[in-house]
């Protein structure tokens, strides 16, 4: 205690006089600094490391004056000295912040000594705590649960509102929030009476009018003998605006995946995905059903289902091209397939190899049914090698007689026959090379419209 400064604040010599000599007796009196007044108390460069304060002096009520020295000696203990009949007016100091008080005519100096040094001890736990709040990062503050004062607020909500500490410590909550939501800011006051209560997303408004976004919780708690509550604050304001931006973003992408659903649906191909080293579908349109006999969930999810049922001629082709694929990365696969009903249908495949967003390796196809193509095909080819029949019969079978006819009205000589016999020879001859050209042109029609339809 020898080291510490002491502050003595007392208009009355006699009890001035009290405190020296008990403060003397413990080695402090070359410590102890005296001020006749509040004004000389506060305008003089003191340092004190606790004060005494008597009720003497006071014009002002002992508790203002009190409540002025801690104002302006922050953190600095305050004793009272006050005489046996101003008991209740030291109370109510204490009730204000100051520490504790005493009889300046009924105490010596070994119960003054260990009073100040409880008075330093106490000090120095309460501006911990004052420390803790007022140097925690969020925004805290205690107001009055009745009149909604600001009673205390820390370094970080004068930060985050644009208040000075005296500008906040006259308002209420009411003036940090936009009118829009003071409906329901009073209707949940009415309703609060939990001791802990996360009042959840709120808007708040600074000083200069910008609202934004905060999350608050509470506590219920007593502040210089006031009913009150703590609060913090939390500024969410920019993690509300990138939830804003993400649910428009993921609004946009959805629509974009149904418009590109629609589109994929609306297609006759198959195009699915499923995973390259198990081959478990993960995606497959609607087309499915109509190829293969199985709905898009009758696949997402399995492995096998359609591997099973391509024709057993042409299972070992189609393993070598997935296991080749790892190399060419793309490929064409033609196979059989038995849809669900038990129909064998002709299958067109192009297939990729790629990798998904998470580095999977994927395989993506799109399967065509070209039953009905390969069987027109097929009907063209048969109808082909039917006119190439009749093609073969036009120039041989019925050719060979034309040729005979002509070659024997030729071996007649019109000059040994009368005029009406070669007339009738004339006509035969001329028929008959008709009937030749016919069959050319016939024989070379087919021929053309073979050779267009194999094409």
């Amino acid at each position: 205690m020898n080291e510490k400064q002491v502050l003595v604040i007392d208009a009355c010599e006699k009890t001035r006089q009290q405190l020296n000599a008990l403060l003397t007796r413990d080695g402090m009196g070359g410590r102890t600094a005296y001020a006749d007044s509040l004004n000389a108390a506060i305008s003089a460069n003191y340092h004190p490391d606790i004060i005494i304060l008597s009720t003497a002096l006071s014009n002002v009520g002992i508790t203002a004056s009190a409540a002025m020295l801690m104002s302006y000696y922050t953190g600095v203990p305050i004793i009272i000295s006050c005489s046996k009949e101003e008991e209740n007016a030291a109370m109510e100091a204490i009730g204000a912040g100051a520490q504790d008080y005493f009889f300046a005519d009924n105490t010596d100096s070994c119960t003054l000594q260990k009073m100040m040094q409880c008075a330093l001890v106490r000090a120095k736990m309460v501006n911990d705590y004052k420390r803790l709040f007022d140097d925690t990062p969020g925004a805290m503050y205690i107001y009055d649960v009745d009149t909604l004062e600001f009673l205390q607020v820390n370094n970080a909500t004068l930060l985050q509102y644009g208040y000075t500490r005296e500008e906040l410590l006259q308002l209420t909550t009411v003036a940090i929030r936009p009118e829009e939501e003071l409906d329901r800011y009073y209707a949940t006051l009415r309703k609060l009476n939990a001791v802990y209560f996360d009042a959840g997303r709120w808007r708040h408004m600074k000083k200069d009018g910008t609202v934004f976004h905060v999350h608050i919780y509470s506590h219920a708690t007593m502040f210089e003998g006031r009913n009150a509550r703590v609060v913090m604050a939390v500024d969410i304001d920019e993690k509300v605006k990138i939830e804003a931006a993400n649910n428009m973003l993921t609004e946009r992408v959805n629509k974009q995946g149904e418009r590109m659903e629609n589109i994929l649906s609306s297609i006759k191909e198959s195009v699915w995905s499923c995973y390259a080293e198990t081959l478990v579908v993960t995606y497959s349109n609607n087309a499915s059903l109509d190829i293969f006999g199985y709905a898009p969930d009758e696949l997402i999810g399995k492995s096998h289902t359609l591997m099973n049922n391509i024709h057993p001629e042409d299972r070992k082709s189609v393993d070598e091209k997935i296991a080749r694929i790892w190399e060419t990365k793309a490929d064409t696969i033609y196979f059989r397939i038995y849809s669900k009903t038990g129909d064998l249908k002709h299958i067109h495949t192009e297939v990729i190899l790629h990798k998904d967003a998470e580095g999977r390796d994927l395989l993506t196809g799109v399967s065509t049914d070209v039953t009905a193509q390969l069987e027109y095909q097929l009907r063209i080819e048969a109808q082909n090698k039917k006119l190439q029949e009749i093609s073969w019969m036009q120039s041989h079978k019925m050719r060979s007689p034309v040729a005979t006819i002509m070659g024997l009205v030729q071996l007649l000589k019109p000059e040994k026959l009368d005029s009406d016999t070669a007339q009738i020879i004339s006509n035969i001859l001329a028929a008959t090379q008709k009937l030749d050209e016919a069959i050319k042109e016939v024989t070379e029609h087919i021929a053309v419209d073979t050779q267009t339809q194999s094409n």
